[in-house]
């Protein structure tokens, strides 16, 4: 029953994400729409995190090693 629905970037930026301790340069993503917030992903398109906002609240989500 999903639905394809537009985000919208807003802009670009880096980003160092930890993983297994290391610190790893990223591309954050700041995106609006359906989900308001960010995502970085590494040089290789390997996705390292995202925050969103949802129902008021800000819900960080991070590659865990």
């Amino acid at each position: 029953r999903g639905r394809v629905k537009a985000q919208q970037l807003l802009s670009t930026d880096t980003l160092t994400v930890p993983v297994d301790g290391k610190p790893i340069e990223t591309t954050r993503y700041r995106v609006i729409g359906l989900t308001d917030g960010w995502v970085a992903y590494d040089d290789a398109g390997r996705w390292l995190a995202a925050e969103v906002k949802k129902k008021g609240a800000d819900i960080l989500y991070r590659l865990r090693g």
